[in-house]
This record gives C-alpha cells, structure tokens and sequence, in this order.
C-alpha cells in the first residue's frame, strides 16, 4: 500500500501548538473471492469483498464482471449466459475517496456447448434450423452463435453444420464440434423440368436432385422472370421429402 500524507497546519498536543504536523493515512488494500470460477452457461457467480480496510472506513465498491453487467455493494453475484472468458474488475474506496483497484484477467470461464445456437443449453433440431434461415438470410446470427454454431470447424457456416447438428440430435453421431473429413463429401445436381401452362394458372414445377450421391444438404438460389411468374410455394420431388427446408423469397424473382 501507498502511504499518503495530510499535513495539517496546527496539530494541539496537550497545552502546545505544532505547525506543520504529518499524519500518516493508509488507502484500502483491495481483493475478493468467488464461489466458482467455470462451468457451463448460465454460470451465476458470487463475489464476495475480502479488502482490508485502511485508515477510513470502505465506503464505496464498484465491480464491473466483463459480461456487460457491473454493481455496487461488498458481496454480490452476477450471471454468465453465454460461453467464453472474462476478466472481473473491482474498486474500492473509503470515506475519504482513497482507492484500490483489482483487475483478474480471464477469471471467469464458460463453457462452450457447441450447436446450442439459441442458449437454451440442448442442442437441437431447432439449432439446425437457426443455421438454414441465417444461410437463407431470414435472420442474421451473431458471431458468437456462428462459433458455436460451426460443429465441422472449418471457421464457416453451412448446410453441413446444420447436418451434423440433426445426425447429433438422432445419435448418428456423439459429439460435436465432429470432423467430417472426407465423409460427407457430395456430389449432384439440381435440376427442373420444363413445363408449359397456360396464362392465369399455377405452374407447378418440382424440384428434383439428379445423380445425387451422399447429399446431407445444399444451398441454391431460384430465379425466375417476375414480370412472367409469381412465386407462390416451393414444390419439392418426393426423394426430397426427408430434408428440412428453409425458403426465403429474397426479393421479386429471387428465392
């Protein structure tokens, strides 16, 4: 600790005055301790003040947690709800402003559950459908949801992590984040047949995959002439009935 000084112009000691007199104050030493340190999301956490109080009574204590939430007070607790590493962070003062800060870098680690894209704790089919309408552009997911939400670890989103977050779901496979290596490698094509209607009336034009070979799931872009077609419902061939399919009209002539 850091001593300071007050220098007081009359110090009375008995009968006698004494200009110049030094009095020495000591400043609070701060610390804390946790109940738990990791564990998985939501982690709550309870902080209690050890500080040892100097020459004036602690009067003030600010602690900030590293997940957006900070409080006041000597024992207090917050919650973790997403996976990762914090630094925790407190200051006290006494009554007479002097302070000590404490900074613990990385003190606080979650768990990371990888494919629980909407932080409920379980990964599931639903997870799988978060990464198709992020794929489809129907919502945005954040870049934490992304790192939990990449289970083949090739630092990217795609048709294959909501694959193997649905063969997780049913047991295909036991854990995740799971390498795929060469596996689930596929080949194929889309394809649709030509069609002809008459003006006025509903095309129904199937979408069909042709020499289709170990396909787990695809992305494609449909783009037709809107001043000709208007999209109403995408019609898919029976040997696609066992996908799960996100379609998202992006604007006039493009789904």
């Amino acid at each position: 600790n850091v001593n300071h000084l007050i220098f007081n112009t009359d110090i009375v000691t008995s009968d006698n005055y004494y200009n110049g007199g030094i009095q020495v104050v000591w400043r609070p030493d701060v610390g804390f301790t946790v109940d738990q340190s990791s564990g998985s999301y939501p982690l709550n956490v309870t902080f209690t003040d050890t500080s040892v109080v100097g020459t004036y009574t602690l009067a003030e204590w600010l602690w900030d947690f590293g997940n957006d939430s900070t409080a006041t007070g000597p024992d207090v607790s917050t919650t973790y709800e997403y996976p990762g590493i914090y630094d925790v962070s407190l200051i006290v003062k006494d009554d007479h402003d002097f302070s000590d800060t404490l900074i613990v870098s990385g003190l606080i680690q979650v768990d990371t559950t990888y494919g629980d894209v909407d932080w409920n704790t379980m990964v599931q089919a639903f997870d799988a459908s978060l990464i198709l309408k992020n794929l489809a552009e129907m919502i945005e997911l954040d870049a934490l949801q992304a790192i939990v939400g990449d289970v083949s670890g090739n630092d990217s989103l795609s048709t294959l992590d909501a694959s193997l977050i649905l063969q997780y779901v049913v047991g295909l496979i036991t854990e995740l984040p799971y390498n795929p290596g060469t596996q689930f490698l596929a080949e194929g094509d889309l394809s649709m047949e030509d069609y002809g209607v008459a003006p006025g009336t509903v095309a129904a034009v199937p979408v069909s995959i042709t020499n289709g070979s170990n396909i787990y799931g695809f992305e494609a872009v449909l783009e037709f002439d809107p001043a000709v077609l208007e999209y109403d419902t995408l019609l898919l061939s029976e040997t696609m009935t066992n996908y799960l399919i996100i379609t998202n009209p992006l604007e006039e002539g493009v789904v």
